[in-house]
């Protein structure tokens, strides 16, 4: 509910909700879906967009840990194994069980865009860099690209002429090399399309206005299984899908870097989702946090107006460096790395660790006093580093439902 009042001529709005929360990426939508679902009223304020839309559109669990050479392929049970040795680490801090419940929640949330894979197993995937990648949870149009697919058909790697900087040859030798180090045969071919113009989110838009055409195109090349960057579309990637499996092309997408189609299907997506559940959104930005022990004064701005938020619970999901989560005043956000030792070798920085640093329920601590109506989630959390453990959305979606229902007054435990 939106109220007013003026002092000294300042006129200074004011919401009143149950529950607040800053960000508008995977853990922010998670926190305030699941509040949302609890029957709080939850408002939810973003300044842009941040890191989730940079992303693969793949959730990793977790890909690297520092004690075993290679990549994770057990994920679950290499989990047990980091939370024993790294207590500070978002997923010791929220346990097993909410690890699960939040990967389950993502995994209904992304229903419409057709998510699939698994906790317990990783799936190799390639990427357009030419090597392979190891997640949990992944778009379906990625799985026919994983390391045991592609050694059991003969497939190809297809490059847009317009994409001047992907050399498909190049791909398809790197991605091959890739394969057998990994202890695989993946003997792939390489062919160039000319297709639409521009970049990958141009390509990707020219896609969902001519699939027959790229559809065609990819037909004629006569291959089991075609390898593509990631250009399906964005809103329309499941009308492109249909396209080409109507001319009988089985395809794969391959993940990129930014720009990602892939990455932003995934934040449109959440957001529309938290939509659904009722959740009020507005674009604005955190300008004011007074806490100590408790929230005194919260104050967001929004298109140049200030709004004091009143609520019961206050979730952070500001993001780390991209998403700004790094500037908030009032916390000690660049946090004591005493814990960054456990979890990275001594070559990494360990400014990778920097976060905002939380007790047992997700309350962060300022001036070393936990707030206990405010929870924090996702990357602004301290003590991990997504990047080289790979496990950014696996802790977004992990630690964004444990923040929703500690702040909505559930419990985390079982």
């Amino acid at each position: 509910m939106l109220l007013s009042s003026c002092l000294g001529g300042v006129c200074l709005k004011r919401a009143t909700v149950d529950v607040a929360v800053f960000g508008g990426g995977a853990a922010g939508c998670a926190a305030a879906a699941t509040a949302a679902m609890r029957g709080k009223s939850v408002l939810q304020v973003y300044r842009s967009l941040g890191a989730t839309p940079l992303s693969s559109g793949m959730i990793d669990l977790l890909g690297r840990a520092p004690w075993m050479e290679g990549f994770v392929l057990k994920p679950m049970r290499e989990l047990a194994a980091l939370m024993e040795k790294a207590s500070k680490h978002p997923y010791a801090i929220v346990g097993e069980s909410s690890v699960r419940r939040g990967l389950k929640l993502a995994l209904e949330a992304l229903e419409p865009l057709g998510y699939e894979g698994s906790l317990e197993e990783n799936t190799l995937l390639p990427n357009l860099i030419g090597t392979f990648k190891p997640t949990a949870l992944y778009p379906s149009s990625f799985s026919l690209g994983s390391l045991s697919e592609l050694a059991e058909h003969r497939a190809v790697v297809v490059g847009f002429k317009s994409l001047s900087w992907l050399n498909p040859e190049s791909l398809a030798k790197l991605l091959s090399y890739s394969a057998s180090r990994l202890g695989a045969r993946a003997s792939l071919d390489w062919r160039a399309v000319d297709f639409g113009s521009g970049g990958l989110a141009e390509l990707a838009w020219q896609a969902e206005e001519k699939p027959l055409e790229l559809a065609s195109k990819l037909a004629e090349l006569g291959y089991d299984v075609v390898g593509i960057p990631p250009v399906l579309g964005v809103r329309e990637h499941r009308a492109v899908a249909e396209a080409l499996a109507e001319e009988g092309v089985r395809f794969f997408e391959i993940a990129s870097p930014p720009p990602s189609p892939p990455g932003l299907r995934l934040q449109i997506r959440l957001l529309e989702w938290a939509r659904e559940l009722g959740v009020q959104q507005v674009r604005g930005e955190l300008a004011e946090l007074e806490a100590e022990g408790k929230v005194r004064r919260c104050v967001v701005r929004v298109g140049g107006e200030l709004v004091e938020v009143e609520a019961e619970s206050y979730v952070l999901a500001c993001g780390r460096f991209i998403g700004g989560g790094a500037w908030i005043r009032g916390f000690s956000v660049i946090s004591e790395l005493k814990y960054a030792p456990r979890m990275l070798p001594s070559s990494r920085h360990a400014a990778l660790c920097y976060g905002v640093e939380v007790d047992e329920l997700l309350h962060p601590k300022a001036r070393g006093v936990a707030v206990e109506e405010a929870y924090v989630a996702g990357s602004m959390l301290g003590g991990y580093s997504y990047s080289s453990e790979l496990s950014g959305l696996g802790v977004a979606f992990s630690t964004g439902w444990a923040a929703g229902q500690l702040a909505s007054g559930g419990s985390i435990e079982g």
